[in-house]
């Protein structure tokens, strides 16, 4: 609506005819969701979740979620993590887990999150089933079960966005009596890791006899790489990821903490960005990271003017092509004398190796966009 309502201020409207067509513009959406397909709604991020479950504690709402007992023949499947995140968003498991919530769909009850809201069930555009609450004339908030759970039990509270996801996906998994889930996707990103500290600890002997050129401008920086690889396998988190490979973020200064005396500080910044020139270590261009990545980025950045963004990081398995073309991007910056990570800067990276090898080390941000004056959280009426 929000949306709408922008686009017809850029058309010119304004006075009677833009309330006239605003009312048009809220008509055809009330048309739509009597459909059961709403178009138009505000994911429920993290803040929302905290204030709503302290709204629950507050008002004594919290007492009228009680959960069912579910009788469920998954438990006797095999089943992985993508499937079981595929079948509870895609199946209406809102009134079969709490006994207060109504188990049809399109069927408007008083909220049970929101006192004074209205609510409903219904699956959005991608067919993932949402509980959607709205009050009259106000903005329209959706969340899918995990969102739902994570916000009745207060799940994940004060801790990273993706622990309370992963929380809520077990919390919801014990439900059906899961003990374990098959994560396809972070076995394989947690193998690639496992190779590649394999290659870095045990195999460094095989880098020095197939690659010499490689080894021997990398050699002291080995500590750092298995760090960077060591954090990337303990933080591996589906929703972290681009272009289907886990990403990660660290700072310079937990690396610091991390290395000790081994490195100052500003050695460990210029490694990075040679390790990333030569293809060891890959930096997200933040044009490229999903909105709730984007999101992370930014309230970790927290408005601080002179202060960067951070970056997200993806390690590639380290294979002889990747170690192969790092050993030719490190043969060409000897012959124009960049013989350590001090002699690498932005503009002889440019001059000798173009604007896509500079990229690889300063790849482009994003700008904070100004959030619209009505996106504000007085939309959630306590």
């Amino acid at each position: 609506m929000n949306k709408g309502k922008r686009e017809l201020r850029m058309q010119g409207f304004r006075g009677k005819e833009f309330a006239i067509e605003v009312y048009k513009l809220k008509r055809r959406e009330d048309q739509i969701l009597e459909t059961g397909v709403l178009v138009s709604y505000r994911k429920a991020n993290k803040v929302v979740k905290e204030i709503i479950h302290q709204h629950l504690l507050e008002t004594g709402k919290i007492h009228n979620f009680v959960k069912r007992t579910l009788d469920s023949r998954l438990h006797d499947l095999n089943i992985t993590t993508q499937q079981f995140e595929q079948f509870a968003l895609q199946n209406n498991l809102f009134g079969r887990i709490y006994a207060n919530i109504p188990g049809e769909e399109n069927i408007f009850f008083p909220c049970q999150l929101v006192s004074k809201n209205v609510a409903w069930i219904s699956k959005d555009q991608k067919g993932v089933y949402r509980y959607f609450t709205k009050r009259p004339n106000g903005r329209t908030i959706g969340f899918n079960i995990f969102d739902f759970i994570e916000t009745v039990e207060g799940i994940g509270i004060g801790t990273h966005v993706a622990d309370s996801f992963i929380k809520a996906r077990q919390e919801l998994a014990k439900l059906f009596h899961i003990l374990e889930l098959h994560d396809e996707w972070s076995l394989q990103e947690n193998q690639k890791y496992e190779y590649n500290l394999d290659l870095l600890q045990d195999g460094i002997a095989r880098i020095k006899q197939r690659q010499p050129i490689l080894y021997d401008y990398t050699k002291g920086f080995v500590p750092l790489l298995i760090l960077l690889n060591s954090w990337g396998k303990e933080h591996i988190y589906p929703k972290f990821r681009c272009n289907g490979e886990a990403v990660f973020f660290v700072s310079s200064t937990e690396l610091k903490n991390r290395l000790g005396d081994l490195y100052e500080r500003s050695t460990i910044t210029r490694a990075i960005n040679m390790l990333a020139l030569i293809g060891l270590l890959i930096k997200i261009p933040h044009t490229e990271l999903s909105d709730e990545l984007w999101e992370i980025a930014k309230g970790i950045h927290g408005g601080r003017k002179g202060h960067k963004f951070i970056n997200f990081y993806q390690i590639p398995r380290y294979t002889d092509n990747i170690l192969a073309e790092a050993e030719q991007v490190v043969t060409n910056l000897l012959q124009h004398g960049m013989s350590n990570v001090g002699k690498i800067t932005k503009e002889k990276i440019e001059t000798f190796f173009g604007k896509e090898y500079a990229l690889r080390v300063f790849p482009p941000t994003r700008n904070i966009e100004d959030p619209p004056k009505a996106d504000n959280f007085d939309d959630i009426p306590f």
